[in-house]
C-alpha cells in the first residue's frame, strides 16, 4: 500500500479535509500552532505523549487533572 505525502500551508482560519476529518489552523505562534479536529466520534484522535481519543468534543472540555491549571470553555491550549 503507498501513501500519499504533500506539504500544505494554511493560513489561520483555513481547513483542510481528510477522509470525514477537518482541521482548522486556529492560531500559530512562533513554533506552535492550534489546530481543531473535527472528527466522527468513531475516529480514534492520537496526540503525541498522550492516549488515543474517541471523542475529541467530549474530551477536551473534561475536568484537568491539575486542579491549579485554570481551563476556560473554548480557551484550549495545545501542549
Amino acid at each position: 500500500m503507498s501513501a500519499t505525502k504533500f506539504h500544505i500551508e494554511l493560513a489561520a482560519g483555513q481547513s483542510i479535509t481528510v477522509g470525514d476529518t477537518t482541521v482548522t489552523l486556529q492560531h500559530k505562534s512562533g513554533q506552535r500552532a492550534r489546530l481543531l479536529v473535527q472528527a466522527p466520534a468513531d475516529t480514534p484522535v492520537t496526540h503525541p505523549g498522550r492516549n488515543p481519543v474517541s471523542n475529541p468534543s467530549a474530551q477536551e472540555c473534561a475536568p484537568s487533572p491539575n486542579p491549579a491549571k485554570e481551563h476556560t470553555h473554548g480557551q484550549h491550549h495545545i501542549s
